[in-house]
């Protein structure tokens, strides 16, 4: 329990409510960690200083297909999107033989994020790109960055 026990810490450290949400994320993005082993252990602590903020964090993200993500940016996402009230996407998976960072069938809509360690190949993203549409899908690109900072911008293009 010691993932478990260094959130709690951090919560009741005066950690920003943001930072928090990030150590949570990455903690179980990594497979270090889940949910409900963290929903677990917070029963342990209940009454300790920075349960209560660390529980609401567990619960920003409970629903969330966490496990599939790649990148705290398409986490990001996900709540955006949620909290938007919008249909939450299918989170990498694969169309037409190539792994699609959100997607939603039934609009045949595709968005890519764009920034950190992926999609660094413009080539290989153009390649991408060129066998969904092929396939008769809507394909959007928004930048990692965009999400955090300008998160209307994704609204906007599951809108559009």
């Amino acid at each position: 329990m010691r993932i478990e026990r260094t959130l709690l810490d951090l919560a009741a450290g005066g950690l920003s409510d943001q930072a928090l949400a990030r150590a949570l994320r990455e903690a179980i993005r990594n497979t270090r960690l889940t949910l409900t082993a963290m929903g677990e252990a917070l029963g342990g602590y209940r009454g300790r200083r920075g349960s209560r903020r660390l529980a609401n964090c567990v619960a920003r993200y409970a629903g969330l297909p966490l496990g599939r993500a790649r990148s705290g940016a398409e986490i990001r996402a996900m709540e955006i999107l949620r909290a938007a009230g919008h249909p939450l996407p299918r989170l990498n998976r694969r169309i037409a033989g190539e792994e699609a960072d959100l997607s939603w069938a039934d609009r045949r809509l595709i968005i890519e994020v764009d920034g950190g360690p992926f999609h660094l190949d413009v080539g290989e993203d153009a390649r991408k790109e060129g066998i969904w549409r092929a396939a008769g899908w809507t394909v959007r690109r928004i930048g990692s960055d965009d999400i955090y900072n300008r998160p209307y911008l994704l609204r906007d293009l599951v809108d559009a």
